[in-house]
Order: C-alpha cells, then structure tokens, then sequence
C-alpha cells in the first residue's frame, strides 16, 4: 500500500479506499505484481530472507474496518507465490 500512495499521493489514494475502491484495489494488485516478481528476482539471485513492510497499512492509518477490507500485498506476496528453496 505504501508502494501504491507514493506512486499517486498517499492523501489521495488514501480516500480513493474508500470513494473508488475498485480502481484503489486495483492500482494494489498492480504494484503487488510488480513487488513479487521483485521478491522473486531476489530470491533468484540468492536472498535467502526477504523482509517486507508496509506502514501505511496499519490500523492506525486505514481505520479498523478500512484495515481489514483492504487487500494486503504482504500477506499476498508471501504466500505461494514462489517455490520453496531447499534448505541448506
């Protein structure tokens, strides 16, 4: 979500949230795209930790129901969008 309001501006794409959702949810699963396949360029190259962070969607910032609505590119990223590398 950070990705996403820096690239707009965060009051903006703040409010479209909740005025246009839709194209908000969308700009989201764009970036989210984009931050997967840059995991997955690191993952390729070596890394063997990947920390992701999003402080803009906290609850704190989004409100609680906001916050729980809102797709999180985290949540998606981490999950099986990469084959498992052996352990070492």
């Amino acid at each position: 979500m950070s990705v996403a309001a820096s690239i707009v501006d965060p009051v903006t794409f703040l409010k479209r949230l909740r005025t246009r959702r839709e194209d908000a949810h969308r700009v989201l699963g764009q970036v989210t795209a984009v931050l997967a396949e840059y995991a997955g360029a690191l993952v390729a190259a070596g890394a063997t930790v990947i920390a992701v962070g999003d402080p803009t969607a906290t609850v704190e910032i989004l409100g609680p129901q906001l916050f729980q609505e809102s797709p999180s590119a985290t949540s998606t990223i981490s999950s099986a969008r990469f084959t498992p590398w052996p352990r070492r």
